[in-house]
């Protein structure tokens, strides 16, 4: 379908992206919530403004995935309190001076740079993102499904086969961290990204080849990497299966509903209640 290119493209803004065309990771956790939320969104287009973290998260990614767009895209505020007169003209005119820069909050912008300067020392996570290209947008259709699907790989090494996605977290302990991967079904990013990057590209990404480099949002800026096991990426696998299948469905009836619509349901509380 001309209107629904397929293949991998690095021309794409993070912006398009995201407002473009195709079902992503995202989506499918809309549709894993209930299928009214997707519609609520996707369709009714009510959809929530990025969050602060969401934000941060954006800014560390180009800190320490594209240091030289992080240097022509972002600027540190002036330093200093922000409710005298002074440091709000200066501020002011710093945002006159500079009108196609994003003026980031002081603490903001130095722990973006501490946590590209953990990452840099790191010795997996620098030698994993030594050479690469970052933010490729692959497109596909689902055979299964015929539903045109799409997915950004934060990073993905010359051999093609290999992916790596940036997480920053408030809290790098690894057992925290591992429970914070479960409920945000990070084993279904990575074999959604895994199979779609396939679909796009033709190269074949296992699951020892699709690693996560973790990194503290706070000093010291912890950081390491990690992959999940091929039993988890199957899971993932199913659980993205599962959504789109229900997502398809809906789109051919009309139909968003997950929850109850025609019957009363009995539920019993659990035994620690």
């Amino acid at each position: 379908m001309t209107h629904e290119p397929t293949g991998i493209f690095a021309d794409i803004s993070n912006q398009d992206y995201h407002g473009g065309p195709g079902v992503s990771k995202g989506h499918l956790d809309k549709v894993r919530r209930g299928l009214e939320y997707y519609h609520a969104e996707q369709i009714e287009g009510h959809k929530p403004p990025p969050s602060p973290a969401m934000i941060a998260g954006t800014i560390a990614h180009c800190a320490v995935l594209e240091p030289d767009r992080f240097e022509r895209v972002y600027m540190r505020a002036i330093e200093g309190d922000g409710r005298t007169k002074a440091i709000k003209d200066a501020r002011k005119q710093q945002r006159e001076d500079n009108p196609t820069k994003e003026i980031v909050p002081v603490d903001l912008y130095d722990r973006c740079l501490g946590m590209a300067a953990a990452v840099k020392a790191h010795p997996m996570a620098s030698k994993l993102l030594r050479e690469g290209t970052p933010e490729q947008s692959a497109f596909w259709h689902d055979k299964a499904t015929g539903l045109y699907c799409r997915c950004r790989p934060d990073w993905v090494l010359p051999d093609g086969n290999t992916i790596v996605d940036l997480k920053t977290t408030s809290d790098p302990d690894l057992r925290v961290w591992t429970r914070k991967a479960a409920s945000l079904r990070y084993h279904v990013q990575a074999a959604w990204y895994s199979d779609g990057y396939e679909a796009a590209t033709g190269h074949a990404v296992t699951p020892d080849n699709f690693v996560f480099v973790v990194v503290g949002q706070e000093y010291p800026h912890a950081c390491y990497c990690v992959t999940m096991s091929p039993v988890d990426i199957i899971a993932g696998r199913v659980a993205y299966r599962d959504d789109l299948s229900a997502l398809a469905a809906a789109k051919q009836t009309g139909e968003y509903h997950s929850f109850p619509q025609d019957e009363i349901v009995e539920i019993e509380l659990p035994g620690w209640a």
